[in-house]
This record gives structure tokens, C-alpha cells and sequence, in this order.
């Protein structure tokens, strides 16, 4: 199953991209981390003889809205390059570079991922470019790497989101803590994505499985206790916001995609243990077709214009200049909780986290 897309913002669509054949080998180390996820990336794009620096190629796994606000801001304030994107979660896009990149025929040339794992992974086996850009300066340390090879121009947090009225007309108050949800009132309300399939979720499986305080324990006991499981982060979002469900696992800046709905109004809620910090890194490939526009384009997304526009869809920027978006706590004040990337990145945890989800929740996540 996949969800890649591609679109033409200056033509305001998108389109479901065609799958052509790829060759599932890379590099090494990108291999043992992505190998469980493979399956995911059933579309490659051969790589254009073009080299022409007037375009620039967006692999993201950003939200449709926001990715075609920052591209088309992007070419109204660069017109001799043309930018266009292609959407997908972040395991797809890590498995489509990986395919791309070994079959020669590389398609994008920046990329943002929502998995601190997969972009480790990826810059130290040499997939990235080192840009280094003097707007580093402007940033929160922490957020970019000083080489140049990844910066995150958006920070979302991954927290619960719940449904107002389907809380208050059970008698229930919004969740405090993680261990809530395990409550036989609250589990059967509660919706949770696949860290199978979305990186946001294998973030949150990365900071509970190794703490010893929840572990897969947790999780089978939210199974057992009614929860429901999807596949992506927007789709517990939509059904929260639809009343579908009373909670989900989501990211902040959903509550700008989905406000308001006429089955209840949605809010935040950050537990006690902690939120999810999750950087969004943008880099520049390696073996990006069109490197001079990729540059051009990288820069970009560092800019005032580009953490306006995240901000205002409910996200946080990392500059130094950028306000907090509205309603959420100031990002220094934020409990976060502590992401074990040491862990995931071990190929036997990528394993792992795909047996076990299936032993939990009786889905394989794809």
C-alpha cells in the first residue's frame, strides 16, 4: 500500500504517482533499518536526463495544505525555478529513495522526514549533502546538523488529541497522562496509528517501548482494553475531529487542518510524561538531479516567509525570531518525553516493531 503523490503546486493538484519497477538494494546500513518497510514503496520515478537548475523536486511528509503553501511561496519568490512535490509518509519516502537511489534513477531533490531514525540513518550512510547555511544562526541549537546535512524548519508535537463534546457528554475530563488511556472508560474511545506505516507513530513507539514504565506491555493492554488502530497519523486526526473516536495520537498542527467540526471541537492535550518532540529535517540528496536548485530550495525553508507559514498551521519553527503557534505552550516549556533513537535505528527494533504491533494489535500496519 502506499500513499506517495505527486503535484504541481502552480497547477494547485495532485496526482497519484505512477509505479514503474525499482531495485530493492542500497547501501548497507539504509538497507538493515528500512528492509521491514520495503513493501511500502511501490513507486519510483526515473530519474530525468534534465539537469537543468530551473527545477527542484520536493520529496515531503508534510500535510498536502502546508507542502503547497511553502511551494508555491517558494516559486512566486523565485520564478526562474520551478518547485513541484511529492507527498508520502515518512518509512515511504525513505523507501523510495533507497529504491530510486540504487536503480539510478533518483527523482527528488530536497526531502523532509518526520523520523529522527531515518534521517540518521540515511545522512551517515552519505545519502544527504552537506549544505551548511549561515541561517543555522538563527536557529535553536539541536535542530539542524552544523555539517549541513539535515535542518528541521518545522517542529510538531506528538500529543492527544481529543473531541470535546465526546469526552464531556461520557463525564469524562481530557486525558492528563499516557495511563489514562488505559482507563476501561477512556481505551474504548481511543485511536492510535501504525509505527508500521507513519514515522510520527514509530517516534512515540521509540520513546515508550524502551522505558520500562510502559514497554510493548503498554500497548497490549490498550489493545485488550477496546482501543482502535489505523494507519496514519491524519486518519486518527480525521476521526477524532469527526467523533468517530474520543482521542487520538496526533500531531499539533492538525488542529488547524481540522478546527472545528459540527459533531464537536477538538483540543490538545499534552500528558504529564511528555509529548513527542518531532523535528521535520529537510535535506538535500546527494545525488539530487538538479543540486544548485536543491540548494536554492533548502534555503528556502530556513526563511522567515517559511516559519510564518508553519506557524500559522499549528507548528513550531526552530528560529530564534519565530512566535509560538497559537494556543500551545512556548516550546522550551513543553514536557517532552525521551526519544530512544539509539534503539530504533537497530534493525532487530525495526523487526521488532513490526512482529510485535501485528502480535498487538492483529494488523500488519500496511
Amino acid at each position: 500500500m502506499t500513499r506517495l503523490t505527486e503535484g504541481n503546486c502552480s497547477a494547485g493538484s495532485a496526482e497519484r504517482s505512477a509505479p514503474v519497477p525499482c531495485k530493492k538494494t542500497t547501501r548497507k546500513a539504509l538497507s538493515r533499518l528500512l528492509v521491514p518497510f520495503l513493501f511500502l514503496s511501490t513507486a519510483c520515478t526515473t530519474a530525468s536526463a534534465d539537469r537543468d537548475a530551473g527545477r527542484v523536486v520536493f520529496y515531503t511528509s508534510w500535510p498536502q495544505s502546508t507542502t503547497r503553501q511553502v511551494v508555491d511561496a517558494f516559486n512566486r519568490a523565485h520564478p526562474d525555478v520551478r518547485a513541484t512535490y511529492v507527498l508520502g509518509e515518512t518509512l515511504e519516502l525513505g523507501a523510495r529513495i533507497q529504491t530510486e537511489s540504487e536503480s539510478g534513477s533518483l527523482g527528488g531533490d530536497v526531502v523532509v522526514l518526520a523520523d529522527p531514525a531515518v534521517t540518521e540513518v540515511l545522512a551517515r550512510d552519505g545519502a544527504f549533502a552537506e549544505v551548511p547555511l549561515p541561517q543555522f544562526a538563527e536557529m535553536r541549537k539541536g535542530y539542524y546538523d552544523p555539517r549541513g546535512r539535515w535542518a528541521a524548519p518545522r517542529i510538531a508535537v506528538g500529543a492527544l488529541w481529543y473531541n470535546v463534546e465526546a469526552l464531556r457528554s461520557r463525564g469524562l475530563a481530557p486525558p492528563g497522562s499516557w495511563f489514562d488511556l488505559l482507563d476501561p472508560r477512556y481505551a474504548p474511545l481511543t485511536v492510535m496509528p501504525s509505527p508500521v506505516v507513519a514515522g510520527t507513530m514509530a517516534t512515540l513507539i521509540s520513546a515508550t517501548v524502551p522505558d520500562r514504565r510502559f514497554g510493548w506491555g503498554y500497548w497490549r493492554r490498550l489493545a485488550h482494553g477496546g482501543a482502535g488502530f489505523t494507519n496514519y497519523v491524519t486518519d486518527s486526526a480525521r476521526m477524532v475531529a469527526a467523533r468517530q473516536a474520543g482521542i487520538g495520537y496526533t500531531l499539533s498542527n492538525y488542529t488547524k487542518q481540522y478546527p472545528l467540526h459540527p459533531k464537536g471541537s477538538t483540543r490538545i492535550a499534552v500528558p504529564r510524561e511528555g509529548g513527542i518532540i518531532v523535528p521535520s529535517a529537510a535535506s538535500v540528496l546527494a545525488e539530487a538531479p538538479h543540486p544548485g536548485a536543491a540548494r536554492t530550495f533548502f534555503r528556502y525553508l530556513m526563511s522567515p516567509e517559511v516559519a510564518r507559514i508553519l506557524v500559522k498551521d499549528g507548528n513550531y519553527s526552530p528560529r530564534l525570531d519565530a512566535p509560538t503557534p497559537q494556543g500551545l505552550l512556548p516550546l522550551a516549556r513543553l514536557p517532552a518525553m525521551r526519544l530512544h533513537t539509539d534503539w530504533i535505528m537497530k534493525p532487530e527494533s525495526r523487526n521488532e516493531i513490526q512482529r510485535r504491533w501485528h502480535e498487538v494489535t492483529g494488523l500488519s500496519g500496511g
